[in-house]
């Protein structure tokens, strides 16, 4: 634990009351210097905190560029935007798979990586300084608007690491509480505060969310993400044309009411271990909490974004696996057995989602490099369409 982080902590705390959640993870995961997300520590993969579908092999990296590739008409001139690219290793998979396909037949990558960590950029640009001046980045969103005009903007387990708001429902008050971080003698602990004006769930309609709350158990907890909201709300109105990307475990529909999860989804992990208590190795542990699909599907209607597919990343990974194929090129055994496991129900195929929204596209998806004999993803035949 930082002891550095643990001093700041409690300097805000002093400072301006019981924190908000958000406010609490920010520091947690992004402090300049003591912040998690800020370590130089092997935080992924077997040796690390967790396992991701870039963790277990390079296969990710080249389903995503033949899809992409399929999306992309042969006459635009587009940049494939990476948010969130950690270490590298998903770039680096992508630029590889492209550099192995043949010369002349395909279009050039541009590939743009946004990243506001200076350290992350470091490991980053150190990690695919061999690509030389295929990936550039940027750090700020004003960057971003000036350097990115179409394509895809694509992330991968990047809004679950968002910072989030707790709430507990009381049930005696009928009404939400937010649920503060205070300050105790031993550390830190939960102190419950009036919301200063009453919770709003913008995606689901008002006479929805007052039945919920009518047959919610005393004490339910849930999460909501403003930060990730605002990101995704912000991503939305810079795409000009092409499409925004995410692929994420989190909610569909009503998932976030689910009887079964009294508790919320707030989650840390260290060492591939699952535990629930965010003041435990402060700033040594990853904090994550579920993303709210709907919440982002509707941030990127209201920017004249359409939903062009929402679904499982197993149905997705089929999707991606039809592009490759279709240019005569086949998976090795090695890549069938990671395909296997992006597949795996109880690893990444069912509680990951995938949620693709687009402007300026046709509505059935862009002009494609190699004819189709069918699509049912961009036919609109899965998730919900905006």
């Amino acid at each position: 634990m930082s002891e550095t982080l643990i001093t700041l902590l409690k300097q805000a705390i002093q400072k301006d009351g019981p924190l908000p959640l958000d406010r609490f993870m920010e520091m947690a995961l992004y402090h300049p210097e003591q912040g998690y997300y800020e370590s130089t520590a092997h935080q992924v993969g077997s040796e690390g905190d967790f396992q991701t579908s870039v963790s277990i092999g390079p296969l990710l990296g080249r389903l995503l560029l033949h899809q992409f590739l399929d999306w992309q008409s042969e006459a635009a001139e587009w940049q494939w935007v990476e948010c969130g690219a950690h270490h590298g290793q998903l770039a680096e998979d992508m630029l590889q798979a492209h550099q192995a396909l043949p010369a002349g037949k395909w279009p050039a990558l541009n590939y743009l990586i946004f990243e506001p960590s200076s350290k992350r950029r470091h490991i980053q640009q150190e990690r695919l300084r061999r690509f030389g001046n295929r990936v550039h980045w940027v750090e700020t969103w004003a960057q971003l608007a000036g350097s990115f005009q179409q394509g895809v903007l694509f992330s991968n387990e990047l809004m679950d690491a968002m910072p989030v708001r707790r709430y507990q429902w009381s049930r005696p008050q009928k009404q939400w509480l937010e649920m503060r971080v205070g300050q105790t003698a031993s550390g830190f602990d939960w102190v419950l505060a009036p919301c200063k004006e009453a919770l709003r769930l913008d995606w689901i309609s008002a006479a929805d969310q007052k039945t919920l709350e009518g047959a919610l158990p005393e004490g339910y907890i849930i999460e909501v993400s403003p930060a990730a909201e605002d990101w995704w709300q912000q991503a939305a109105r810079l795409l000009k044309k092409g499409f925004l990307v995410t692929m994420d475990y989190g909610f569909k529909d009503l998932e976030k009411f689910s009887p079964s999860r009294t508790q919320g989804t707030l989650r840390t992990y260290s060492q591939h271990r699952l535990g629930d208590d965010p003041f435990e190795a402060i700033g040594q542990q990853d904090l994550t909490a579920h993303v709210d699909f709907p919440a982002l599907e509707r941030q990127g209607r209201q920017q004249g974004l359409k939903t062009h597919g929402w679904k499982s990343q197993e149905a997705f990974m089929h999707q991606c696996l039809e592009s490759l194929l279709k240019t005569g090129q086949t998976l090795d055994a090695h890549e069938c057995n990671h395909f296997k496991t992006l597949m795996h129900p109880e690893h990444f195929g069912h509680r990951f989602q995938v949620l693709i929204q687009q402007r300026g596209m046709r509505s059935d998806g862009s002009t494609p490099i190699h004819p189709r004999k069918s699509d049912h993803w961009e036919n609109g035949q899965s998730g919900q369409n905006g």
